[in-house]
């Protein structure tokens, strides 16, 4: 199968307008047959909002490359020690990022969405994690699938993150299959500003040169 993957992230313009940088991290490893995405967004409200994505993305990545069969694995005990791994290895970013910066930080300000995307292309299997909002899609000749939706809390504003210890609530887990003209995205919350129904934020994915000059900072990566 032949692969195509296009990465995309912008800052912002309020942060731009700020001075601060890109809050959002990702990165895309291909290993043997499998492809594996992972994207994190900092919570602005955090004085450490790019090294919790950074962090976050990073442990994934490694949590991708050591079991990478293991990801696909539909028992209860994958996701236990990814969220682990990611909470210590964001424990021990704090720890630095505390004595780099001066000032009291722990893992409780680690704050950062998580989405994974795991794809065996010999297969044809997908498997996705997801902790917060953001969004995950399946693109097809027939149209568009969602298959993760962004979880936000009473407003658009509140969402969940990697690092709470609550976590486990709200990792959604997705297993699925794709036929060989299909595509995926994931993308961040930034992605789809205006957009609150389905059929908008489908539209959105579909119309992805529409993404740009956001408020909020925009992160995607097309697979296809």
């Amino acid at each position: 199968m032949k692969t195509e993957i296009q990465v995309f992230s912008e800052t912002g313009e309020d942060h731009r307008r700020e001075g601060k940088e890109n809050e959002d991290s990702v990165s895309v490893i291909q290993h043997g047959d499998k492809i594996f995405a992972v994207v994190a967004d900092g919570a602005g409200s955090s004085p450490v909002a790019k090294p919790a994505s950074a962090t976050a993305v990073a442990a994934g990545i490694a949590f991708c490359q050591t079991h990478p069969d293991d990801i696909f694995d539909e028992s209860g005990q994958v996701p236990l020690t990814l969220v682990y791994d990611i909470q210590q290895a964001q424990a021990a970013a704090a720890q630095k990022e505390q004595q780099r910066q001066g000032i009291n930080i722990g893992l409780s300000q680690m704050l950062c969405t998580f989405m994974l995307l795991a794809i065996d292309t010999r297969n044809r299997k997908y498997v996705t994690y997801h902790v917060g909002d953001g969004l995950i899609a399946q693109i097809n000749p027939e149209g568009t699938q969602i298959i993760s939706y962004p979880e936000n809390g009473a407003t658009k504003q509140i969402t969940y993150f990697v690092n709470s210890p609550n976590v486990h609530s709200h990792l959604r887990i997705k297993h699925g299959s794709f036929s060989e003209n299909d595509s995926f995205f994931i993308g961040t919350d930034g992605c789809f500003e205006h957009c609150y129904r389905t059929d908008e934020k489908i539209k959105r994915v579909n119309e992805l040169d529409k993404i740009t000059d956001c408020k909020d900072d925009a992160t995607y990566c097309i697979i296809q």
